[in-house]
């Protein structure tokens, strides 16, 4: 079960990450590479979610892994839609006006936004990149995924 609940968090974090790239929204605010090294995290954790889902019943190792992968990967899904509300946000405003008291509030400060976020998406990729670590020492191996028919 919690594999199930894991993936499809993990699914969507994904197409969440490759949304944002598809439109440009990650080289428009400088966080290209970590966007990138963000997917690739997840990609590399995904393919050892079907081993560590039969290993967690015998190891409480893994099973402590598993939760910590689905708290990470409940944050990133977070800042990935607080990110892409505020390109949302920006889109719509449409008054040179609405520009200018945003970029002066603490609030709406672009920049600012920049700094916040970018510290966010690295605290993920170094969380997640702490994950990817423990992934031999716990002796989870990519197994490819079931087909369903």
């Amino acid at each position: 079960m919690v594999e199930i609940v894991l993936t499809f968090a993990l699914e969507e974090t994904l197409k969440k990450v490759g949304l944002l790239a598809a439109e440009g929204i990650g080289l428009a605010w400088g966080f290209k590479e970590k966007l990138h090294k963000l997917n690739q995290s997840l990609e590399s954790i995904r393919a050892v979610l079907h081993d560590a889902e039969e290993k967690q019943v015998k190891e409480s190792s893994v099973k402590l892994w598993l939760r910590k992968l689905r708290d990470i990967a409940y944050e990133a899904d977070d800042v990935l839609d607080e990110y892409g509300y505020e390109v949302l946000r920006q889109k719509v405003e449409t008054t040179p006006i609405e520009k200018v008291r945003n970029f002066f509030s603490a609030s709406s400060n672009p920049i600012a936004f920049r700094l916040h976020m970018g510290k966010k998406i690295k605290k993920i990729n170094d969380e997640l990149a702490e994950i990817e670590n423990k992934i031999g020492g716990l002796g989870l191996m990519a197994v490819p995924e079931p087909h369903s028919e």
